[in-house]
């Protein structure tokens, strides 16, 4: 068994760069950073790792080395060329894995190609419990506990709990950014009672960091708009949840341009008289300029929405068919 290598794999990307800087920060507390190597795929830099790990060092004798992209990854934000992986893999496995027993070398790959040479090298030479380490998907009842241990100094009650997950789904990086937002306002507030009214006010859901991109490019990029209605589509968003959701926007986007038109334009105020997250009403205000140049078909994309709403209640129109119109309606807009 090779005990200086260790694989950091699969799906679950905060876990495991938590544990990942947890093993960089307590060796760079013993050793110094001259002493920790990373390379990443956007900087990749094959000669260079070759000599760090084959070739003599003079002064350092304890070191870190951390690769991403190897054994091949699937997924596309970790991905090396096959040339890099092919000529590495060839080099390593000439070698049988052996490396400076000083080196500590940890391969990241969050979704490796279990048909490469590297992998099933790995899987036979690897301690299947202390070399390869899995990253998986936490439980419900996982990321309720994770939650609870990540905000001890403020009360969730279990519906509040539950109302929070729902709207961050299991994406823990989300998760662990939407209760940072909710400490931080109880302690601005001196208010540790989260209540069901904070969350819905205060946390950001996935669809919604959707729908703020959608909006963002309804004037500008009607292709990716309409790419975005799709993705939507193909995740089986409720459509009453993205009808809500058009209503809302569009409703603060009428209450700002009216405020704008009164000469009322500051952020605060209006996020006063809105009783909503500023981070909403700037965002709005932002784009002031072009939301005024379409004043005209904002209104009526609200009427249009009020009649495809009654047409959906009434079993007029199917769900597939809302989706059609709503597509429609952005490529005419």
């Amino acid at each position: 068994m090779l005990s200086n290598i260790f694989l950091f794999t699969w799906e679950e990307k905060y876990l495991l760069h938590q544990e990942l800087k947890r093993r960089t920060d307590n060796f760079v507390q013993k050793y110094w950073t001259d002493s920790l190597f990373v390379y990443k795929t956007d900087e990749f830099d094959l000669e260079s790792l070759r000599q760090g790990l084959y070739s003599g060092w003079l002064f350092v004798q304890k070191r870190m080395v951390v690769v991403y992209g190897l054994p091949l990854d699937g997924d596309t934000s970790n991905k090396l060329s096959a040339s890099i992986v092919e000529a590495f893999s060839n080099d390593f496995l000439e070698r049988k894995g052996f490396i400076d027993p000083e080196t500590i070398l940890i391969f990241v790959s969050y979704k490796p190609d279990k048909r490469t040479k590297l992998y099933t090298f790995f899987k036979k030479e690897l301690d299947p419990k202390t070399g390869i380490k899995e990253f998986w998907p936490l439980r419900t009842s996982e990321l309720k506990q994770f939650v609870r241990q990540k905000s001890w100094n403020i009360k969730l009650s279990e519906p509040v709990l539950d109302l929070f997950l729902t709207k961050t789904w299991s994406w823990m990086f989300h998760i662990q950014n939407e209760l940072d937002k909710l400490i931080n306002w109880a302690e601005t507030n001196q208010n540790f009672e989260i209540l069901e009214k904070d969350v819905e006010l205060i946390t950001f859901g996935l669809s919604d960091i959707n729908n703020f991109e959608f909006f963002d490019v309804l004037f500008v990029d009607k292709n990716k708009a309409l790419k975005l209605i799709a993705g939507l589509q193909e995740e089986g968003a409720a459509w009453n949840s993205i009808l809500w959701t058009l209503y809302r926007w569009i409703k603060i986007w009428l209450f700002v341009l009216d405020c704008f038109e009164q000469n009322i334009k500051d952020s605060k105020i209006i996020t006063s008289m809105l009783k909503v997250h500023p981070f909403v009403v700037s965002k709005t205000v932002k784009n002031i300029d072009v939301l005024s140049r379409n004043k005209n078909g904002i209104i009526s994309l609200y009427k249009w929405l009020i009649e495809l709403d009654s047409d959906m209640k009434n079993g007029k129109k199917s769900e597939l068919s809302f989706w059609f119109d709503v597509k429609k309606l952005v490529y005419n807009i």
